[in-house]
C-alpha cells in the first residue's frame, strides 16, 4: 500500500471553516473522520470511525463513522477495554480478523471486514479517543499506513481538544443559564407547580433525560415518599402527587444514604433488580439526587434516560447546584403554602366556632359540623358518633355516605374503630392495608373497607364524649396527616358546643325530673306501707300527665315474674287479663333491651291480650317505664289512655325519671316489711330455742339475749342491754371473746360458768354487727362422761391385780417341773394372752389419765432430746427386724410447747408401728423442721402401707387394719393416745400412705413462747 501526499490544504480549510462556523461538536468529529478516508487515499480501505475513551466507566463509545450505516454507532456505542482491550493501547496498532472486527460488522451486503488500525489520541498523557481505518482486505496496514495515521491523529489531536475545549465552554455557559433561570424562579416564585415547570424546563438543557420525577419526603411517614413526574407538565398536586417506598430502588437508596445514586446502564447492571420496572418502560441510565436542607434529605431529583450511559460523574457537580437550588425552593414554597393554609384554616375555624355558637341544639350543630367540615375536607362519607357514659352505647347521631344522609343509628360497639378511640383518647389515621392495620389493633374489621380512614376523638376536659370520622373508598391518598390535624381541631370546638348542648338539655331534664320528683315522693311520703306508697305515686302520675288509667308491675321475686300491685281506672276484667299477659309477654324485659328505658305499645297488637277485652276497656296505647334500682328493673309504671290524639312519647321523660326515683323507695319499703317479717320469725326462733344465745357489738357490749340465757344464767334482758359483757362476771366467756377477736376467726371452747355448770360455746365474728355466741348446757354429758371414765379406771385397775398373779403364775408354772409339748404350748397361749390383756388395761388407763386428768404440764422442750430418747427406746426392736433407722432434724430448732414424756411416748408409738408393719431391712426416717410459727416432726417408713378407705378411721379406739396377722399383737388404742396427747398440745396430727410404698406420720406442735 502507498500513501498520498501531505495533509491537503483542502482539508485544513474544511475544518478551519467547521470551527469558524461554530457547528456542533459531533459535526467537527465526522469531518475530521471523513477526512480520515481520504487521508490515507487507499481504495482498500472503506470504513472509519472515531471512539471516545470514559476512562470513569472504562469503555469506548463510537462518536462519529463513515462508511457504517446507521446502526453502528448505536452497535458501538459503549465497548468495554475489558471486552477490547486493542481500544486501549497507547500506541498505533494494526489487526487481523479478530473478535472486535466481527462485532463491528458494517451493515448486511457489505463486505466482511478483515483488518484495522488504530491509532490513539491522547490529551495530557491520558488516552482520550481512537481514530480507526477498516478494510475487507486482510492486512493492508503496514508501516506506511502506520506513519500515516500517526502524522493524521497528530493534526486530528488538535482539532479535537479545540472542539472539546469550545464545546466545553459552550456546556459551562448553557449551564450557568439554567441555573439562573432556576435561581430566577426560585426567587420569583412560592408556587412549587411553576417552580417544578421551570426546573423541568432548564434541565433539559444540561442533560439528556427522557423522563423526570420529583419525591419529598413526607412529614408523617418516613416510610414513603410523596412523588410527582416533571418532564415540563404541571400536574395538579390531588392528582399528580402519589406515594412510592423510601425504602427500595435509587431513590430510596439515595434518600436513605443522602448522596447521588447513578446507573450507567441497567442491562449491564443487574445487581440492582429493584429497578426491573425503570428497564421494562426502556429507561437504560437514570441518576438520583438528594436534595438536602439543613443537613436532612428532604426529596430526591430523578432522571432517567432511554439511553444507557446517558449520565456520568461529569453531570453531577452541575446537577447538584440544581438540587441546592430546588431543595431552598421547595422550602420555601411548603413554608408558604403552610401558611396560607394556616390562614385558611384559621378562618374556617374562626366560621366554625361562630356557627356552632349560634345554636345549642344537638341536631342543628351536627348539621353546622358536618357543612364546615365539608368546606376544607371530602366529607362525602362522614359520621359523628357520641357516647353514652352511662350506658356504654354509641349513638351515630350524624351519619354520611357517598353524599346521601343515613338513618340515625344507637348501638353498643366495643370492639370497633370508634370505640378504640373513644377509649384511647387518640386520633386514629388508616392508610393502605387497613385490613392488616385493623387486626394489628386487635379490632375486627366490619362491612366494606375504605382505601383511607381518619378518625379523631372529640374530647371534653380530657373525656372523649364522642368521634368524627371521614372515610375515602377510591383514593388512598384523598387525606394526610395535616388534615387529621385540621380534623381534630374541628372535633375539639364541636366537643364545646356539643357538651354545652348536653349541658343544657340535662338541666332542662332535672328540672322536670326534679318536678316530678317532688310531687310524686311528697305523695309518696305520705303512705304508710308499699301498697299505699304505689297507691299514691300512680294517682299523682295521672295527675301530672292527664292520662285516665294507669297500673304498676313488681318484680321483686326471685323468678322476676312480674304481678300488679295497683290500679286505677281499669276494669277487674282487664286487670285480669293483662296479669295474666303479663309473665308471657315479659314485658321488663322488653324494657331492660330498649335502649331509652320506656316502650309505647298499641294494645289492640298485644297477641296476649284478649282482643274483645281490650275493646271492651277502649284503651288505645299505653306507655310503660321501668322502675329501677341500682341498674336492676324492681317494677314497671304503665299509663293509658282511651284517646287516639295523646301523644304519649311527650310523657316519656318525666315517667323514666319518676321511675329512677322511686325504684329505691319501692325497695326500702319492700325490704322494710321484709326486715319486720323476719324480725318476728327471728324473734318467735330466739324465744323457742334451747341454746343460749348473746349477741354483741364489736366492742363487745351485749346487744341481744333470749329467754334460754336470761333462764341459764339468771338475769334480765333489759338489764344487761348496752352493757359490757364483762358486767356479766363470767370470766370464762371473756375470755373466750378475747380469744376469738385476738384470732379475729371463730372459736369453739368449754366453759364453766359456775361451779358444775359448763357450757359447750361457739364464738363467731358477724359482718357489720360484732360477734355472736351460742351455747349449749353439756353439764349432763360431761357428769356422764367422768362417770364412764371412772368406771373404765376402776374396772382396769381392778384387773391389773388378778393380772398380775396371773402372769406370776405363769412364769412359776414353767419352772415348777417339766412340762410335755402341749402343756408347753398351752402355757404360752395363756401367757401372751395375760400380755395383751395387761397392755389393753395399761392403754385404757393411760387414755382415761389423759382424758379425765388434770392439765398437762406444759414447758419448753428440745425436740432433738425427745427425738434422741425415742430411737433409744426402740433401738433393740429396730435392731432385731434389721430396719434402718436416722433422723434428720437441723442443727437449730426452736423448743417446742410440750410435755417431754408424753411427747417422747408419741414418737416411740409411731415409730413402734412403723418397725411393725416395715417388713425386715426396711428403712424408717424421723424428720423435724420449722414451718411458720409451727414445728413439724415426721415419720416415715417404706413398709406395707395403709388402704385409703381405713385412714379416716386409724385414730379411732380399738380400730385395727384389716387384713394382715400383725394387727392381732396391738390393742388398738396406740394412735388415739398418740391423737389425744398431740391435741393436749394444742397440735394436730395427719397420715399419708401407699399401699406397698410406705407412710408418713406428720405431728405439728406450737413453738414455746418466750
Amino acid at each position: 500500500m502507498t500513501a498520498t501526499s501531505p495533509l491537503s490544504l483542502q482539508f485544513v480549510q474544511r475544518l478551519h471553516n467547521a470551527l469558524r462556523e461554530e457547528i456542533d461538536y459531533f459535526q467537527i468529529l465526522q469531518v475530521v473522520i471523513e477526512t480520515a478516508v481520504s487521508h490515507l487515499n487507499h481504495p482498500a480501505i472503506t470504513q472509519a470511525a472515531f471512539f471516545e475513551s470514559n476512562p470513569e466507566q472504562k469503555t469506548f463509545c463510537a462518536t462519529a463513522a463513515a462508511g457504517f450505516d446507521n446502526k453502528f454507532l448505536h452497535r458501538a456505542a459503549h465497548l468495554s477495554t475489558a471486552d477490547w482491550p486493542e481500544l486501549a493501547a497507547t500506541t498505533p496498532v494494526a489487526i487481523t480478523d479478530t473478535p472486535l472486527l466481527a462485532f463491528l460488522q458494517p451493515a448486511d451486503g457489505q463486505p466482511r471486514l478483515r483488518s484495522a488500525l488504530l491509532v490513539p489520541l491522547d490529551n495530557n498523557n491520558q488516552l482520550a479517543s481512537v481514530i480507526a481505518w477498516y478494510s475487507p482486505q486482510p492486512d493492508i496496514f503496514g508501516p506506511d499506513a502506520i506513519a500515516l495515521g500517526r502524522d493524521f491523529a497528530q493534526f486530528a489531536r488538535l482539532i479535537v481538544q479545540t472542539a472539546r475545549l469550545f464545546r466545553e465552554a459552550q456546556t459551562q455557559a448553557r449551564q450557568a443559564r439554567a441555573i439562573n433561570e432556576i435561581a430566577r424562579a426560585i426567587n420569583a416564585n412560592l408556587d412549587l407547580d411553576m417552580i417544578l415547570e421551570i426546573v423541568a424546563t432548564e434541565l433539559a438543557r444540561l442533560v439528556p433525560y427522557t423522563r423526570a420525577s420529583l419525591s419529598l419526603s413526607m412529614k408523617y411517614d418516613p416510610e414513603h415518599l410523596l412523588t410527582r413526574p416533571l418532564k415540563g407538565q404541571i400536574v395538579s398536586e390531588s392528582s399528580g402527587w402519589f406515594p412510592i417506598s423510601a425504602r427500595g430502588g435509587g431513590v430510596g437508596w439515595a434518600f436513605t444514604h443522602g448522596q447521588p445514586f447513578l446507573a450507567f446502564d441497567l442491562d449491564q447492571k443487574r445487581q440492582f433488580p429493584f429497578d426491573t420496572d425503570l428497564r421494562q418502560s426502556g429507561i437504560r441510565s437514570y441518576v438520583c439526587l438528594p436534595l438536602i436542607q439543613n443537613n436532612q434529605v428532604v426529596g430526591i431529583l430523578n432522571l432517567g434516560s432511554q439511553k444507557p450511559h446517558a449520565f456520568g460523574t461529569h453531570n453531577l457537580p452541575v446537577l447538584e447546584q440544581v438540587t441546592q437550588q430546588l431543595a431552598i425552593a421547595i422550602n420555601n414554597a411548603r413554608l408558604f403554602d403552610l401558611s396560607r393554609r394556616r390562614v385558611i384554616e384559621l378562618d374556617m375555624l374562626n366560621d366554625i366556632g361562630r356557627a356552632l355558637a349560634s345554636t345549642l341544639n344537638t341536631e342543628k350543630l351536627l348539621e353546622v359540623i358536618y357543612q364546615q367540615t365539608q368546606r376544607v375536607l371530602d366529607a362525602n362519607n362522614l359520621y359523628i358518633a357520641l357516647y353514652d357514659q352511662a350506658t356504654g352505647e354509641i349513638d351515630f347521631a350524624f351519619l354520611m355516605h357517598e353524599g346521601q344522609r343515613q338513618p340515625r343509628v344507637r348501638l353498643k360497639a366495643p370492639n370497633t374503630l370508634t370505640q378504640y378511640i373513644i377509649n384511647t383518647g387518640q386520633p386514629l389515621f388508616l392508610q393502605g392495608d387497613l385490613q392488616a392495620q385493623i387486626k394489628a389493633l386487635n379490632i375486627e374489621p366490619g362491612g366494606d373497607q375504605p382505601q383511607i380512614w381518619l378518625g379523631v376523638p372529640m374530647l371534653f376536659q380530657e373525656q372523649a364524649i364522642g368521634v368524627i370520622s371521614i372515610q375515602h373508598y377510591h383514593n388512598p391518598n384523598a387525606y394526610d396527616r395535616d388534615q387529621l390535624r385540621l380534623l381534630q381541631a374541628v372535633a375539639n370546638q364541636a366537643a364545646i358546643s356539643l357538651q354545652n348542648a348536653r349541658l343544657l338539655a340535662d338541666a332542662e331534664q332535672r328540672a322536670t325530673k326534679e318536678a316530678a320528683r317532688r310531687a310524686v315522693l311528697s305523695a309518696a311520703n305520705r303512705a304508710p306501707d308499699l301498697k299505699a306508697m304505689l297507691d299514691a305515686t300512680l294517682m299523682e302520675m295521672m295527675s301530672i300527665t292527664n292520662l285516665e288509667s294507669g297500673w304498676i308491675f313488681l318484680c321483686l321475686h326471685q323468678q322476676n315474674i312480674p304481678e300488679i300491685a295497683v290500679h286505677q281506672g281499669l276494669s277487674p276484667s282487664f286487670v285480669k287479663a293483662e296479669a295474666e299477659a303479663a309473665p308471657k309477654c315479659n314485658i321488663c324485659q322488653k324494657i331492660i333491651d330498649r335502649s331509652d328505658g320506656a316502650i309505647i305499645n298499641l294494645l289492640r297488637d298485644c297477641p296476649y291480650l284478649p282482643q274483645e277485652i281490650v275493646q271492651t276497656e277502649g284503651l288505645v296505647n299505653h306507655i310503660s317505664a321501668a322502675i329501677v334500682h341500682q341498674d336492676n328493673v324492681v317494677g314497671v309504671i304503665n299509663l293509658a289512655t282511651r284517646s287516639k290524639a295523646v301523644d304519649l312519647s311527650t310523657h316519656l321523660p318525666l315517667l323514666k325519671a319518676i321511675g329512677s326515683e322511686i325504684g329505691a323507695a319501692v325497695i326500702n319499703a319492700h325490704l322494710y316489711q321484709t326486715v319486720h317479717r323476719e324480725q318476728r320469725k327471728l324473734a318467735a326462733i330466739l324465744n323457742d330455742t334451747a341454746d343460749l344465745v348473746l349477741v354483741l357489738d364489736e366492742a363487745g357490749k351485749i346487744l341481744l339475749v333470749n329467754a334460754a340465757t336470761e333462764r341459764t344464767l339468771k338475769i334480765q334482758a333489759d338489764d344487761v342491754t348496752e352493757c359490757p359483757l364483762t358486767d356479766l362476771g363470767i370470766a370464762a366467756l371473756v375470755d373466750a371473746l378475747t380469744d376469738a377477736q385476738q384470732a379475729n376467726a371463730s372459736i369453739v371452747r368449754e366453759v364453766e360458768i359456775t361451779k358444775g355448770c359448763i357450757l359447750y360455746a361457739s364464738v363467731s365474728p358477724v359482718h357489720d354487727v360484732g360477734w355472736v355466741m351460742v351455747m349449749q348446757d353439756i353439764t349432763p354429758l360431761k357428769e356422764l362422761d367422768h362417770l364412764r371414765t371412772e368406771w373404765v379406771a376402776s374396772v382396769s385397775h381392778d384387773l391389773k391385780n388378778p393380772l398380775a398373779l396371773v402372769q406370776l403364775s405363769t412364769d412359776l408354772l414353767a419352772h415348777a417341773g417339766p412340762l410335755n409339748e402341749q402343756q408347753r404350748d398351752i402355757l404360752q397361749r395363756v401367757q401372751f394372752g395375760t400380755q395383751r390383756l395387761r397392755a389393753l388395761v395399761t392403754d385404757v388407763l393411760d387414755l382415761a389419765r389423759l382424758e379425765a386428768g388434770p392439765t398437762l404440764k406444759i414447758q419448753p422442750v428440745n425436740l432433738h432430746q425427745i427425738v434422741a430418747n425415742a430411737l433409744e427406746a426402740v433401738e433393740e426392736m429396730t435392731r432385731t427386724k434389721g430396719h434402718q433407722i436416722s433422723a434428720d432434724l437441723p442443727p437449730i430448732l426452736p423448743l417446742a410447747q410440750g410435755n417431754e414424756a408424753l411427747l417422747v411416748q408419741v414418737l416411740v408409738n409411731l415409730l413402734s408401728n412403723a418397725v411393725k408393719y416395715t417388713p425386715p431391712n426396711g428403712q424408717i426416717k424421723v424428720h423435724a423442721s420449722q414451718h411458720g410459727d409451727a414445728l413439724q416432726m415426721m415419720v416415715t417408713d417404706t413398709g406395707r402401707g395403709i388402704p385409703d378407705e381405713a385412714i379416716p378411721h386409724l385414730f379411732d379406739r380399738f380400730y385395727r387394719v384389716p387384713g394382715s396377722e400383725i394387727d392381732n399383737e396391738g390393742t388398738g388404742l396406740g394412735l388415739s393416745i398418740v391423737k389425744t396427747i398431740v391435741e393436749k398440745h394444742n397440735g394436730c396430727i395427719h397420715v399419708e400412705s401407699q399401699v406397698n410404698l410406705g407412710t408418713t406420720f406428720t405431728v405439728i406442735l406450737p413453738i414455746a413462747t418466750q
